[in-house]
């Protein structure tokens, strides 16, 4: 292959419609020192080239690399000296060029020795192209294994709009439906420039230069909604939301009546142009939402960006500021499969964290509807037997004063009942919400543990303390919460007549082991992973007062000190055991933050 990019002279053609004699005859030529390269305009263009052909020389093929040019001519004197002339471009049907390529194509069956070679190249599109000469094999080659790649690039483009469109309608998620839309117009227009789609329906220029350029217009408004949608635009920044979709509508509209109007390369390069200001200006809304710390902004930054740049490298070179080449010519199709790849991974990203995000919401839902049902019963009875206890001091003002003092003595207790439910489920909404409420401090384990068995009558729980450390690291109401709902769930189950046993254990740098033992009957055995659920409450204590609080609170205390607990029931006996680490203070704010980020993020 031979590349003829800075072996041509090239002279300008303005409305004279020069016929081959007058062109070579014409004053004006001059030196090109690279390929041609004018950008948009009506001029026709007209380029020389001197071909040497040595003795049994080989059969050559002239490419013309831009499949949308619409006028190309190669003239070529004839063994008389008189001009013979070969035609191709988009003003033609596809089957009445010289050869069946994608672009256009000539073959050059030369005699040997010195000949010159005129070709006349005329578009209402970007007047851009590379000129290579080729042996007819190596060609053929080249264009079989080019059709192959091409084959595989749009079967890969074809199946992920499909996948696209089927996910779109099982979800109706509006970003996968502009998404096809904008995707299916990039697809057509590739296709269309890559000259395949004109040349399998055999369309004219007259059909397929518009239709490239509607696409193209179209694509403008498709790809800022989709855009605008990704980054949800309209919740952050709505008045650029609205400048950016308002603008890009109506320039789309402006050009497309353009084109329709044949003012096709005034319609197309406006477009060009405003694409370059709006990727800009998405880029720019991208970094500030990226600061915001937008997840959506880190993939539409790098999705588009490449998209972008190879965009833009393809405008710029269809405005002639930059020269035609492998880089050039493919910066599209490249940035386009990765741009692809990558809008795929975030449009599928987006819908999980969005139904991740709506499971949540009715989860929280759920919990609410749980705790006002739960809070409806539970309230209940304490209520009515306050209601009850009233009713009968007022009724019996001149009752005895035992009397008096057992109804009073209920009103307290289902008032502290009522206390305790409320105060449960606070504790557990505090921690929830922050890993940070937590008052770390260091605390006279021992003490703390005998204020906790002291609550109890005498003989019902049992403390057996080894050597404990001076201060134990820890929020110590957090432990007493935890320890109180521990013992008052063994003091539920086991019998009158039995003690509750509370065992504390230093391992020394490992931390602290706690366990709360208690006779009684044994928990189920499919009843035990699910102790620690929020409001699970066992069969055996159904007709019992309580939340199904305690335990969850319980467990939500012991992960917040970075500890484990577990339990085991066999034989009459169930055992509750707790491990809580042995931190400093530093080490516990610092695993807290660390805590904190991650439920943030």
């Amino acid at each position: 292959m031979l590349s003829l990019a800075g072996q041509m002279a090239w002279l300008r053609e303005h409305d004279e419609r020069w016929q081959p004699e007058e062109a070579d005859a014409a004053a004006g030529w001059q030196h090109l020192p690279g390929s041609p390269n004018l950008g948009f305009t009506r001029d026709a263009i007209w380029l020389r080239l001197q071909v040497l052909q040595p003795e049994n020389g080989a059969s050559w093929r002239l490419e013309v690399d831009n499949t949308l040019l619409e006028d190309v001519r190669l003239h070529l004197r004839d063994a008389t000296g008189a001009w013979q002339a070969q035609q191709a471009g988009r003003k033609l049907r596809h089957s009445d060029w010289p050869l069946d390529t994608r672009s256009p194509v000539f073959r050059l069956d030369l005699p040997p020795g010195q000949h010159e070679l005129l070709l006349r190249l005329a578009t209402r599109n970007s007047l851009s192209t590379s000129l290579r000469l080729w042996e007819a094999e190596r060609f053929y080659a080249r264009a079989s294994n080019e059709s192959l790649l091409w084959g595989v690039y749009f079967g890969l483009y074809g199946l992920v709009i499909l996948i696209q469109f089927l996910f779109w309608k099982w979800t109706r998620e509006a970003l996968s439906g502009w998404y096809v839309l904008y995707a299916g117009l990039n697809c057509f227009g590739m296709a269309m420039t890559m000259g395949y789609l004109q040349n399998a329906m055999n369309w004219s220029g007259a059909l397929a230069v518009p239709l490239l350029s509607l696409a193209i217009c179209a694509s403008l408004y498709a790809g800022t909604k989709f855009t605008l949608v990704a980054l949800e635009l309209n919740r952050f920044m709505p008045r650029l939301y609205r400048f950016a979709l308002y603008g890009a509508s109506s320039v789309a509209a402006v050009a497309s009546l353009l084109v329709l109007g044949g003012a096709i390369a005034l319609g197309t390069g406006t477009v060009q142009v405003v694409s370059i200001v709006w990727m800009l200006m998405m880029s720019w809304s991208s970094l500030v939402l990226l600061r915001r710390g937008e997840m959506a902004a880190r993939f539409l930054l790098v999705a588009f960006g490449v998209f972008f740049i190879g965009i833009l490298i393809r405008y710029l070179r269809n405005l002639g500021w930059l020269q035609p080449g492998l880089l050039t010519d493919n910066s599209v199709q490249v940035g386009s499969v990765l741009h692809m790849i990558v809008m795929c991974v975030f449009i599928v990203f987006r819908y999980n964290a969005l139904r991740t995000a709506l499971q949540v919401e009715q989860a929280a839902r759920q919990e609410q509807r749980d705790f006002v049902a739960l809070v409806s019963h539970e309230f209940r009875t304490p209520l009515a037997i306050i209601n009850t206890s009233v009713q009968q001091l007022a009724a019996h003002l001149d009752a005895p004063v035992e009397k008096s003092l057992k109804r009073c003595t209920n009103i307290q207790a289902a008032a502290r009942r009522m206390a305790d439910l409320m105060d449960n489920y606070l504790i557990v909404e505090r921690m929830d919400h922050s890993v940070q409420s937590m008052q770390i401090r260091r605390c006279d384990l021992r003490a703390l543990l005998e204020e906790m068995v002291a609550e109890w009558p005498e003989d019902r729980v049992h403390l057996q303390a080894g050597e404990l450390p001076a201060a134990f690291t820890c929020d110590p109401e957090m432990l007493k919460v935890a320890l109180r709902n521990l013992l008052a769930n063994a003091n539920r189950h086991a019998p009158a007549a039995t003690s509750i046993e509370l065992t504390a254990r230093s391992l020394r740098h490992r931390g602290l082991s706690l366990r709360v033992t208690n006779a009684g009957d044994t928990i189920p055995a499919d009843e035990v992973p699910l102790l620690f659920q929020k409001y699970f409450r066992g069969r055996t204590t159904l007709d019992q007062p309580g939340a199904g609080l305690g335990l969850f609170l319980v467990q939500q205390i012991v992960t917040a000190h970075g500890g484990r607990i577990s339990v085991q029931s066999a034989l009459g006996t169930t055992t509750f055991k707790m491990w809580l680490p042995a931190w400093t203070e530093s080490e516990f704010q610092q695993r807290s933050g660390l805590g904190l980020q991650r439920a943030q993020a």
